[in-house]
């Protein structure tokens, strides 16, 4: 029994460690998502991101320790950013910072849709290793680097863009 139990244990550790042997790798899901809008229009997204990021919406436990400008900033970006949108729909500000927009459809019959994002950050513990500053929105061929851009506010503007206010 010891002798089958390490030949498995044996095996299953060869297994995780063998590289793959696939001829197909699928594309990114990303990729195909980006893909289907026109390169300026992503340029424009791309910019609007690297922007946001600049903007320090730092949420901590402490709540106190907030930097309410920065989160009145944020408003503010995307008042002037996107005032389409800001035309099409009714915004209502929920204690003081979070915000809900209404956009009604032409149909009143059909069922609504709930779309969320949010735009706070946690407090960053290790400036040091970033590959780039983390407040900056450095822009590369590959990406936007920074707070934010990996899990909120990248959603957030991509959203937008898929509404058509990009």
């Amino acid at each position: 029994m010891a002798l089958l139990a390490l030949l498995v244990g044996v095996l299953v550790f060869r297994a995780a460690f063998l590289p793959s042997k696939q001829l197909y790798k699928p594309p990114r899901k990303d990729a195909l998502v980006v893909a289907a809008f026109p390169p300026e229009q992503l340029k424009t997204y791309t910019a609007h991101l690297s922007q946001a990021v600049r903007i320090k919406t730092i949420s901590y436990d402490d709540t106190t320790m907030n930097d309410r400008q920065a989160l009145r900033d944020f408003h503010k970006f995307l008042e002037t950013t996107y005032p389409l949108f800001h035309k099409e729909t009714t915004r209502e500000i929920i204690n003081e910072f979070s915000l809900l927009y209404s956009w009604p459809g032409k149909d009143a019959a059909l069922k609504p849709v709930l779309m969320m994002g949010h735009f706070d950050v946690v407090p960053v513990d290790n400036e040091d290793q970033w590959t780039f500053p983390p407040f900056e929105g450095v822009v590369t061929k590959e990406r936007v680097w920074g707070r934010g851009t990996m899990d909120d506010k990248v959603r957030l503007f991509f959203l937008l863009l898929l509404l058509g206010f990009g």
